[in-house]
This record gives structure tokens, C-alpha cells and sequence, in this order.
């Protein structure tokens, strides 16, 4: 099975090498990641960390265009686009349209790990934090009661 949650090893560890890679697999997206980090990642590596990116995207969207994945994933090409839809569909179930060249969102089957504080990430605030979620709740619950 493909591991999406890495936030329990993260916390258990204490060398700051494996900490720093898990934190980023935890809360950060692709394009978060400074460019001289990603410069040391082996290809899975990246893949992995683009497919995280493409769930977080799936989190966050209900139809999302390929354009928006090339640029939230950091790929080139369509058939880059559809290698990574077919693989985040172990997550989420979705629609892919090659010919509209967009993908819908159906139905979450998980989801990535969220910072609450445990302990230093390696950059900048992590966008999934407790803090982030609970702000845009209480602005969604503004929204709706206005």
C-alpha cells in the first residue's frame, strides 16, 4: 500500500536529515519546497512529493483543469498530468476528461497530515496547519451566517 501519512515517523524522529524530508512529505506541497532541496531529491522522491501535491490540490478543488496541475505539480505534459491523476486515485475517486483536459473530484478516500506545533519544520509555516483549517472554518462560518 502507498503511504500518503508520514506524520507519526516525522514526530518519532530525531535525525534532522529524515525529520526535514518527512516534514516536507507531511505538509508541504512541490512548489513550497525550495528549489535547492528539491535539487537533492532522487525521482521518486519528487514523484511521490508531486502526487502529495496533487492530493492537496484534490483537498482543495472540486474540477481542476491540467494547467493548474503542471503548475501546482510541477510537471510539463499531459501524459505527466494523467500518470498522476491515475495515481492519486488511490485517494480520491475522480473523473479524468483528456478531452476537456480536466479531472473532477468525487469522493475523498484520504487525506494528508495536518501541523499542529509537535516541532519545528524545516521552512515556513506548513499551509496545512491546525491553525490554517480552524481560520478558514470560522470564515466559512462567517460566510454562510452573513
Amino acid at each position: 500500500m502507498t503511504v500518503i501519512n508520514y506524520k507519526r515517523w516525522w514526530v518519532q524522529s530525531n535525525d534532522l536529515q529524515q525529520s526535514n524530508l518527512l516534514a516536507i512529505l507531511c505538509f508541504y506541497d512541490i512548489e513550497d519546497v525550495p528549489q535547492s532541496i528539491l535539487a537533492g531529491f532522487n525521482e521518486n522522491t519528487l514523484r511521490k512529493l508531486r502526487v502529495l501535491s496533487l492530493l492537496s490540490l484534490c483537498e482543495t478543488s472540486a474540477h481542476i483543469k491540467y494547467e493548474h496541475i503542471k503548475e501546482k505539480c510541477d510537471v510539463k505534459n499531459d501524459e505527466d498530468v494523467e500518470e498522476l491523476l491515475i495515481q492519486v486515485q488511490l485517494f480520491v475517486d475522480l473523473k479524468i476528461d483528456s478531452v476537456t483536459r480536466t479531472a473532477a473530484i468525487l469522493k475523498h478516500k484520504a487525506s494528508r497530515d495536518i501541523y499542529g506545533g509537535e516541532k519545528t519544520v524545516p521552512f515556513g509555516s506548513p499551509v496545512r496547519s491546525k491553525t490554517q483549517i480552524l481560520s478558514e472554518l470560522v470564515n466559512w462560518k462567517r460566510s454562510i451566517t452573513d
